[in-house]
């Protein structure tokens, strides 16, 4: 199977990106089964557009599973939704803002995943005391690349399954001095990530494309 994982890199306070991090990891622990192609966003809404937009060509991907860090969160989201909204008030790490309050005029206000999330977070199951499903991305960019990547899908009506995963800090995320209680530890949290993107792979039906 054919996989795309993306991840971010640092960025305000958050010197050590779990996302980045874990994406490599990913990249690495699934490439003896799968061909994984890792690609590493700054945090910059110039540098996410011109990167997708060069990498999202959905038809040669069977997944592409893209992952943020969500500062404030103690579980692991499993986001349901992008949206077609900028906060224009977040800066990039390249201290730039959005040009814009839309992602993309003209397109959609919201776009849902292919990915049926409820089959793979059943009731009862023990990977929801670390996981939710969330309907709200953020307007930052995390929410922008996942709607660039939604909406790649869409155009090229590919069965191509895109899902964001929005990651909990941890121990390792905040600069010294930045640092909160309640973080997962590090290894911990890859594991579980893993353990769900290993059952997406699992769950994803084969391509009928050529």
């Amino acid at each position: 199977m054919k996989v795309l994982i993306t991840g971010f890199g640092s960025f305000m306070n958050v010197s050590d990106n779990p996302s980045g991090r874990i994406a490599r990891a990913l990249s690495t622990h699934f490439a003896d089964r799968h061909e994984v192609s890792l690609l590493e966003l700054p945090v910059s809404y110039s540098e996410v557009q011109k990167l997708l937009s060069g990498a999202l060509h959905v038809s040669q991907w069977d997944v592409v599973v893209l992952l943020g860090v969500a500062g404030r969160s103690r579980k692991i989201r499993m986001e349901r939704v992008a949206r077609n909204q900028v906060d224009q008030t977040l800066k990039g790490s390249d201290g730039k803002l959005s040009a814009h309050s839309v992602i993309m005029e003209g397109s959609p206000d919201r776009l849902t995943t292919n990915v049926p999330i409820d089959a793979l977070l059943p009731p009862q199951d023990a990977l929801r005391n670390s996981f939710r499903i969330s309907t709200d991305a953020g307007q930052y960019l995390c929410n922008y690349a996942y709607y660039l990547a939604l909406q790649a899908s869409l155009a090229e009506n590919s069965e191509c399954w895109t899902i964001f995963i929005h990651i909990p800090p941890d121990e390792k995320t905040f600069a010294e001095g930045n640092r909160s209680g309640s973080m997962w530890n590090s290894a911990d949290l890859q594991a579980q990530v893993e353990l769900m993107v290993e059952r997406i792979l699992a769950l994803k039906p084969k391509s009928t494309s050529a």
